[in-house]
């Protein structure tokens, strides 16, 4: 019986990655993002080298209606959906236009959400599935200049792991993969204004080898898994440290940080 899943944020950066990774573990693809041109280009790439099925579906997120127009759009049970689409926006929080960060909230955090609870049932249903929710090793920590952004990614880790402990038992796992710095568009989206964003480029991950990981998890054992040593290591120190202490700390290292 052939396998379905879905990747939002498929045009670009870990969405882009993770698509042929899948593929190669015969996967049939339902690519979700705005850019036809590009999930045309790669859905013709993923059929030529792998021989699956793949599909384009332009929507945007935000839209309160597209969970619901993907789902009717969809002729196959999903076992996997990798919830990756989402965007950040870095400064000092007062500066940013606040459409933009609502726009973060929507994406990140509503359509996310959404996306989860409206395939959830089925998979219950058949006892069966996995939804891969893509979040942040910001998610650990309150982090300055990156506020909305971060809190957004808090949001994700907790809704994945409580949903994780609800439907586990009946056969259907939620997982979250929490990424640090990674090679993607990311930084390019995140700028606000003419304020450039220092890439700590010496400790990014590809966007491939973050895929990678967020592939070995799909219905293993472990609801969160950290991408990478010293991100796992970021993560475990806010368990160590007073908040305050931490948010200081992660307010003067942030590569989002006003240039002093």
């Amino acid at each position: 019986m052939s396998k379905w899943a879905i990747v939002t944020g498929a045009s670009s950066g870990i969405g882009a990655a993770f698509s042929p990774l899948l593929a190669a573990k015969g996967y049939n693809l339902i690519l979700v993002a705005r850019r036809r041109e590009r999930l045309q280009a790669l859905q013709e790439q993923l059929v030529k080298d792998y021989k699956i099925e793949a599909r384009v579906h332009v929507a945007d997120l935000t839209d309160p209606e597209a969970p619901k127009n993907l789902l009717d759009s969809i002729e196959h049970p999903i076992d996997v959906l990798v919830n990756n689409a989402g965007f950040g926006k870095a400064g000092e929080a007062s500066a940013i236009p606040v459409e933009d960060q609502l726009k973060m909230i929507d994406l990140n955090i509503r359509a996310l959400t959404a996306l989860t609870l409206t395939f959830l049932p089925k998979m219950r249903e058949r006892g069966s599935g996995c939804i891969l929710n893509v979040g942040s090793v910001v998610g650990f920590v309150s982090v300055p200049y990156m506020s909305v952004y971060a809190a957004t990614k808090a949001y994700v880790l907790s809704f994945s792991e409580a949903l994780d402990h609800e439907t586990r038992p009946h056969g259907v796992r939620v997982q979250v993969l929490c990424p640090g710095s990674t090679q993607s568009e990311f930084y390019d989206v995140a700028q606000s204004g003419d304020k450039k964003i220092d890439r700590p480029d010496s400790v990014m991950m590809t966007s491939e080898q973050v895929a990678k990981i967020g592939v070995n998890m799909i219905g293993g054992g472990s609801s969160t898994k950290v991408a990478g040593f010293m991100n796992r290591l970021v993560s475990f120190i806010p368990r160590l440290l007073p908040r305050r202490l931490m948010t200081f700390i992660s307010g003067r290292f942030t590569p989002a940080a006003p240039s002093k």
